[in-house]
């Protein structure tokens, strides 16, 4: 009978939450099985992030990153045979390079645990167990609330305008409270379609440069979250559904919507955020070498016609954003109907909202949904403020 190591009872999923102070604490145990006696020079804990990188062009590379997160949990002993349990914390800094996966490559975290001289011929022991690091943008202490984000200005042509984005919490296949205000136009328009799109930039480079590697900026495609156009479905404020419009005006020959002169227009919508399958979580800002890197960049399309002029014109305006991963949330949400297990995966990834429906998202009830008064044309900034009435 050969000695074995192994970790239990920790948590393997790290929410990170930058650029929180505090960092996360990691904690769990190690069990060390001898059959004799064993004199060993101590036991440590360490976080290992391991990458692959692709960089189109460029031979494969692997690696790792080296962390500073480790801890000795026992010095030099000698320890009887049998089973011996010696419990660890690590803290994990929220500026740690969150895992990643995609085209390019990827980026994975481990637990590493290794008991010097306690293997075979006083070779060291050593037990490895993945474990997950995932990114959550929202403010560690704005987390019950809702996420948004606004862009103000004023066009020439469309006037003032108000646009915000909403979210309980803006992740990868979430669920996204869009509205755009146009409280006073200042000429007759015609508005022929609206579009909310993502576009994410990855920045790949080695971590370990040398005198032959590169780093390259790739930006991905256009993703189209939001499109209503003339043939979009509509709805009232008091029969509202999503996937479907709420706006103060009507259609008119196969535009969105007509708006007079000095009047406003407004519309909100509720859409689902693409999943891990087409859009990536930002990284944000990570402490030292990142091979992979993701940011993200908004743009609200108006295309519209001036009557008099008769030319299709198009205003376009763009924010960067931030998105949270799809795991960022540790637990579950309350539900007092027994949960669907059989169709969540095992592991930390359970909660992933890839997987959810929309109704599990967002719920059943009117609470949970946009609201809107079509009394109110004035940019208002908390876009549940408004009474669904």
């Amino acid at each position: 009978m050969l000695p074995s190591l192994r970790i239990v009872d920790y948590q393997e999923l790290v929410v990170l939450r930058p650029p929180c102070a505090s960092p996360a604490l990691l904690y769990g145990a190690v069990v060390l099985s001898l059959p004799r006696p064993k004199t060993i020079r101590g036991i440590v804990v360490r976080h290992v992030i391991r990458y692959e990188l692709t960089i189109p062009g460029h031979k494969v590379e692997r690696g790792i990153i080296r962390t500073e997160e480790e801890t000795r949990v026992s010095g030099p002993c000698t320890l009887a045979a049998g089973e011996h349990l010696f419990e660890w914390s690590l803290k994990i800094p929220h500026d740690t390079t969150p895992g990643e996966c995609c085209l390019y490559g990827w980026i994975r975290h481990w637990l590493e645990a290794v008991v010097e001289g306690g293997g075979i011929l006083g070779r060291d022991l050593v037990h490895e167990k993945r474990m997950w690091a995932e990114i959550n943008v929202a403010p560690e202490d704005d987390a019950p609330n809702y996420q948004q984000q606004q862009m103000l200005g004023l066009l020439d042509e469309l006037g003032p305008y108000n646009i915000t984005l909403e979210s309980s919490c803006l992740k990868v296949g979430g669920v996204l409270d869009f509205s755009i205000n146009l409280p006073s136009i200042p000429q007759t328009v015609a508005i022929r379609s609206i579009t909310l799109s993502v576009t994410e930039t990855f920045e790949l480079s080695s971590p370990h440069p040398t005198s032959t590697s590169k780093s390259l900026r790739l930006v991905g495609p256009k993703q189209r979250i939001v499109h209503l156009d003339g043939s979009s479905p509509r709805s009232t404020p008091t029969r509202w559904a999503h996937g479907m419009a709420i706006t103060t005006s009507e259609p008119a020959d196969g535009e969105f919507a007509l708006v007079e002169k000095g009047e406003g227009f407004e519309v909100l919508y509720q859409a689902r955020i693409p999943g891990c399958d087409a859009l990536h979580p930002s990284t944000g800002t990570a402490r030292g070498p990142t091979p992979i890197s993701v940011t993200h960049e908004m743009c609200v399309e108006v295309r519209y016609v001036l009557p008099e002029r008769g030319k299709v014109r198009n205003a376009k305006l763009c924010q960067a954003i931030r998105f949270s991963s799809c795991c960022c949330t540790p637990l579950p949400p309350y539900s007092p109907e027994p949960a669907a297990v059989d169709r969540l995966p095992l592991g930390p990834r359970y909660n992933c909202a890839c997987l959810l429906d929309i109704q599990s998202l967002v719920g059943d009830t009117k609470d949970h949904l946009p609201s809107y008064s079509s009394s109110s044309m004035t940019p208002v900034p908390d876009f549940h403020a408004k009474l669904l009435r």
